[in-house]
């Protein structure tokens, strides 16, 4: 099998998962790390592995994610026995959340298996069920499964966000939740015709990220805010990534970085300005502010680039 990328996770409430906790859920606990996954790479007879946006190699890892797990007896076993899945996880390193146990660092926790043969992503249940035994025949492993934190039947926003603010997987005591929960409902399909899943970010966790912008009243939302996260999509910071890709001829490496985060706010600028003045009826624009507020959303959006 070959590298596979993962789905976008959409908000809560937007058009792409419209009506998904209508029916039962699975609700999971998002850890705040660098999105991963592992696989049987044919091309090489060996384990494969990639970032979100592309299959790593030695000259081209990301945190070190490939480096750990190449010569990983576990993981050779589990791209082995199951050579027609892709295991997707969270490769635990600091990011912008630093408040999880010493010990939960660079591990590598499961949260999604795409099975080529039959063109879909399994439900917890299959993979859990599949995944456990070898997983749980090796002492101290540092490759988890991420266990559902509730099962809803029709649930709501107000639901989920308690869940999401109960959500403490791997979280020091006394150092409050994490960055949010992940919903899923297998039974789901999105208006466009395809399975997608949900996440809910905590206020918390908005609220700790902003605190590079200078003391705010807390939950105020500014205009400068409003506009980043209505247009820093994902699929913006991925035309641009692969731009910058075609203009350096080859891979984006953390180099690139300053130049996407620039590039990104250049072209909202350039390209958005009417629409943001007729949307938020001529608003005020702190522009420093608002370069701050696309980093930050950038990082949200994307944080396996960092």
């Amino acid at each position: 099998m070959d590298y596979v990328r993962f789905l976008s996770l959409s908000r809560l409430g937007k058009d792409e998962v419209l009506g998904i906790e209508a029916g039962t859920c699975h609700v999971f606990p998002k850890l705040d790390g660098t999105n991963s996954s592992l696989f049987w790479d044919d091309a090489n007879y060996a384990l494969g592995a990639g970032s979100r946006n592309r299959k790593l190699s030695v000259g081209a890892d990301n945190a070190g994610f490939l480096n750990h797990m190449k010569d990983h007896p576990t993981a050779n076993e589990l791209v082995k026995s199951f050579s027609e899945w892709n295991i997707f996880g969270e490769w635990l390193v600091p990011h912008s959340l630093k408040s999880y146990r010493e010990e939960a660092w660079r591990q590598f926790y499961i949260f999604d298996v795409w099975d080529q043969n039959k063109g879909c992503y399994l439900h917890y249940d299959e993979y859990n069920a599949a995944l456990s035994p070898i997983l749980q025949s090796v002492p101290c492993n540092d490759i988890k499964i991420i266990p559902p934190m509730a099962i809803v039947k029709n649930g709501d926003a107000i639901k989920f966000q308690q869940l999401a603010e109960q959500n403490t997987y791997m979280i020091e005591d006394g150092k409050g939740c994490g960055e949010g929960v992940v919903i899923k409902n297998y039974d789901y399909v999105s208006k466009f015709g395809n399975y997608q899943a949900a996440k809910l970010v905590t206020n918390l966790f908005k609220e700790a990220n902003a605190e590079a912008f200078g003391p705010r009243e807390i939950n105020q939302e500014v205009v400068e805010q409003l506009i980043a996260e209505a247009y820093v999509t994902e699929a913006r910071i991925d035309k641009i990534f692969h731009k910058i890709e075609d203009d350096m001829g080859e891979p984006f490496t953390s180099k690139s970085i300053p130049r996407l985060l620039n590039t990104v706010y250049h072209d909202i600028i350039v390209e958005e300005s009417w629409e943001f003045i007729k949307r938020f009826k001529q608003p005020t624009v702190n522009y420093k502010l608002l370069q701050r507020y696309v980093i930050l959303q950038i990082k949200l959006v994307k944080p396996e680039l960092f």
